[in-house]
């Protein structure tokens, strides 16, 4: 996702800007904002993608941890 780093102070002052691409969702991380921007506009950091996080690995038949996906 190609965005633009602010001081998150600023957020909603750019919130109606015509570059902010308002399908995704800021981004805020230790004060920084990280505002999606839409394609052909100038921006300064590219974020890689979410890792879907897909469960535990594991499931418990009584007090025995089984370590695979559960067959239903």
């Amino acid at each position: 996702m190609r965005t633009r780093r602010l001081p998150s102070e600023k957020l909603r002052s750019v919130r109606d800007a015509d570059w902010v691409d308002r399908s995704r969702r800021p981004y805020v991380s230790q004060g920084t904002a990280y505002i999606p921007v839409k394609e052909g506009y100038f921006w300064d950091t590219e974020l890689s993608p979410k890792i879907l996080y897909r469960g535990r690995g594991f499931f418990m038949a009584g007090t025995i941890a089984i370590y695979r996906d559960r067959s239903d």
